[in-house]
């Protein structure tokens, strides 16, 4: 599934929830603001698109860059970029030979016509549009690059091909890696040995050798050798677990509050530094070696007689990482004489309930600290966990930062006080069906620091909630399989234990006995609730991708057969998975139609975020429908009447969508993506296309107490609105009718209208019912 459509997420925060950010560049306000220049005739090595500015609001406003090589080109064939900018001066600069299409054509240098820079809000004011070359290696600087030619970071650096006669390796070739890096992005895998002349002498090497991945994978590499002129510069092997320790998790405990390109960008390279002695007429000789094929990854090399060359490199790093991922608000400052907590508000709650409590720490000076929690009476079963403050993404596409305490942490002996933020503690309170009801004190205490929060348990039996809610869930990426299945049934059990009723599981692919026998184990293993529709998101597409629709169909008979004898329900299979988005709709019609010649009878299930997939309604049993889709409540009508389940899916402002909208909307379900599912580095939100989305964040060891991102509990508490919905929706009485048919009036049943709504709304409304419930008792 394309995570694209999370865009949408966070974007309102930011005052931006009404504004478009694809389709054709030049609509805006009667205020936008726009500037073009011309591109034809002889331009700069390596030559950029610049464009300067200043943003004079009070918010991120954004900046659309269009670069066309053809006259009256399409939306989807011209180079279309997006920027959100925040306050203050900008710089945005885009390399010209690296730009394609939106269509995915690279763009023909030769032919370029124009570079347009557009302000659809009329946010921004343009000072300067210019084109500019890179800068240029410092005299004396022997530098080669192994990117693709017009992609070397600097302008002076030789550009290695696969087949340079200085270059030996397996299969060489160039990769592109997510990012905007101007060394990680481009690089070369498979370099075994590369030799290039140089004069006598003594040289100061310096090699940037991280291959950093992309999507969920960020390579082992577990053994590597290089060696420079035949001496050892790097040797050494570990194991899987080693690597996990040294380099996955490495960023867990990176500082806090340090600015962007410290905590993330520095580090980041397997940047390698060495000197060689040159004899007359002896060439510099490069080799590497490990396992796997990222152990013999290159990006950049230099030779130089001091180290002005990998200063200027790392300075260049350093200043296109700040123009690429702009801080979009300050982070906040908190400081108070003494150690001092403040407390929630007194609490309502039913049997069944869960509630995220949040403490909020302030202190002089960064301290270790020690929290302690206790009940008085009756103890309602807790979990204490711990903002982390990391720098993130506000929406997954977003190209910006803002620092966030969004990473709760479960392990309380890591804690402490950082220098200038407030902490937040999280005490996650489990309100069990037996409780008695009645008020019950909880304790949090940081060192000498006390504070207080009440729970009032009332008498109420609440009905559970038709529409369910969950999540897609995968294997952790970085564990081995043994590893990865068991951590997978213990994130089974964290997200039930969080109430989450609907849950797509990791499933095993049945290519053979051996892929049915684990599907089986899988499903086994998901446990699905009464009624919960057990939607298996990969399997059927990984077979027709790997087999074409008539062997998959063949196959996926072979597993239906194993899950019926093995005793458990049929999952409901995932066909289409936003189809045009990616010209899919006739593979799934093709699928479809070789399901029915096999002799198959199965549920066919499709994720659908574009009107034009609403063709492949006839073929589907159920369908998980966004904002780009249609999501209002008209929609969902339209599908029920369609004969389909509808639920929604990847929305943005989660508790709304899992709570008072879903009610609305009168949708299945909400199922949102994705409990595993980080981008190469799980604590680099720079180093992929899109941010990190995991709301279960990686931890040392296999089924150690889970750390938890925020936005799970947003989802829970969206639930948990529902949960005090159903109570209202079967409340007798004047007063509750009353109560609902104004919930009904201001909740919209439209997305656009519900997402504009101020967050603060919804405990309000949640209010609301819990103080009705306890006049009620």
């Amino acid at each position: 599934m394309k995570r694209a459509v999370l865009i949408l997420l966070a974007l309102a925060s930011f005052a931006l929830s009404g504004l478009a950010l694809s389709g054709p560049a030049l609509s805006g306000s009667a205020s936008a603001e726009t500037r073009q220049i011309a591109l034809q005739g002889a331009l700069p090595d390596l030559a950029e698109l610049v464009v300067r500015g200043e943003n004079a609001g009070t918010t991120p406003a954004v900046l659309v860059l269009r670069v066309d090589d053809r006259p009256g080109p399409t939306y989807a064939d011209r180079a279309n970029v997006e920027r959100l900018i925040p306050p203050g001066a900008f710089t945005v600069r885009l390399r010209l030979a690296l730009l394609a299409t939106s269509g995915g054509r690279p763009l023909e240098m030769a032919a370029l016509r124009r570079a347009i820079a557009h302000a659809p809000d009329g946010g921004l004011r343009f000072t300067d549009i210019a084109i500019e070359g890179a800068p240029a290696l410092p005299p004396g600087v022997h530098g080669w690059s192994f990117a693709p030619a017009g992609a070397a970071p600097m302008a002076g650096m030789a550009s290695v091909a696969p087949d340079d006669p200085g270059l030996a390796g397996n299969a060489p070739r160039h990769v592109r890696r997510p990012g905007e890096d101007p060394i990680l992005a481009r690089g070369m895998n498979g370099v075994t040995r590369f030799t290039a002349p140089l004069p006598p002498g003594r040289w100061t090497i310096t090699l940037w050798t991280e291959d950093p991945g992309e999507w969920e994978t960020l390579p082992a590499v577990l053994e590597q050798r290089i060696r420079v002129n035949g001496r050892d510069v790097v040797l050494w092997r570990r194991s899987q677990e080693d690597w996990i320790a040294q380099r996955y998790l490495a960023g867990r405990d990176a500082p806090e509050g340090t600015a962007p390109w410290k905590a993330l960008g520095a580090g980041r390279g397997g940047r390698v530094d060495t000197e060689v002695t040159l004899a007359p007429g002896e060439a510099l000789v490069v080799e590497l070696a490990g396992h796997p094929r990222a152990a013999t990854h290159l990006s950049a090399l230099l030779a130089e007689g001091g180290t002005a060359g990998r200063t200027a490199l790392e300075a260049l790093r350093e200043a296109r990482f700040a123009e690429t991922w702009p801080v979009l608000a300050p982070p906040p400052v908190a400081r108070s004489p003494a150690l001092a907590i403040a407390a929630p508000a007194p609490r309502l709650a039913a049997p069944g309930s869960l509630l995220a409590l949040r403490f909020t720490v302030t202190g002089p000076q960064e301290m270790p600290v020690r929290a302690v929690l206790d009940w008085e009476g009756q103890t309602l079963p807790t979990r204490l966990l711990w903002g982390q403050w990391r720098w993130r993404r506000p929406a997954p596409e977003t190209a910006g930062l803002v620092l966030s305490p969004a990473h709760l942490r479960a392990d309380l002996a890591a804690l402490t006080l950082p220098e200038g933020l407030p902490r937040q503690i999280v005490a996650l309170v489990t309100v069990p069906p037996e409780a008695l009801p009645g008020e019950h004190r909880l304790r949090l205490r940081v060192n000498d620091a006390l504070a207080e929060a009440t729970v009032t348990v009332l008498p109420v039996l609440r009905p559970e909630p038709a529409p369910r809610v969950g999540v897609f869930l995968d294997v952790a990426p970085h564990l081995a399989p043994e590893a990865a299945r068991a951590q997978a049934a213990c994130d089974v059990a964290t997200l039930r234990g969080l109430g989450f009723t609907l849950i797509a599981p990791p499933l095993a692919t049945p290519q053979d006995a051996a892929g049915r026998a684990a599907l089986v184990a899988d499903l086994r293993a998901a446990v699905p609730g009464p009624g919960e529709p057990l939607i298996a998101y990969t399997p059927l597409r990984r077979l027709e991708a790997d087999h074409g629709a008539r062997d998959a169909a063949r196959l996926l008979r072979q597993a239906i057969a194993a899950i019926s004898a093995a005793g458990l329900a049929q999952p409901i299979w995932v066909a289409a998975d936003e189809p045009s988005a990616n010209g899919g709709a006739a593979r799934v019609q093709a699928l479809a139609l070789a399901l029915r010649e096999a002799g198959s009878e199965v549920l066919l299930a499709g994720h659908l975020n574009d009107p034009a997939d609403a063709a492949l309604l006839p073929l589907l049993h159920l369908v998980t429908v966004n904002p780009r889709f249609g999501a209002d409540a008209a929609d969902i009508a339209r599908l029920r009447a369609a004969g389909v389940r509808p639920l929604l899916y990847n929305m943005p402002s989660l508790r709304l969508a899992a709570g008072f909208f879903l009610w609305r909307s009168g949708a299945e379900g909400l199922l949102q993506w994705h409990a595993r599912m980080p981008t190469a580095d799980p604590f680099d939100p720079t180093d992929g296309r899109e941010g990190d989305v995991q709301f279960l964040w990686p931890t040392p060891g296999v089924c150690a107490p889970a750390d938890l991102d925020a936005d799970l509990l947003a989802l829970a508490e969206g639930q948990e609105d529902l949960r005090w919905l159903a109570w209202l929706d079967s409340a007798p009485g004047a007063e509750a009718a009353a109560l609902r048919a104004r919930l009904w009036r201001e909740v919209p049943p439209t997305w656009r209208a519900a997402a504009a709504l101020p967050p603060e709304r919804l405990p309000l409304w949640q209010d609301a019912m819990t103080e009705l419930a306890r006049r009620l008792r």
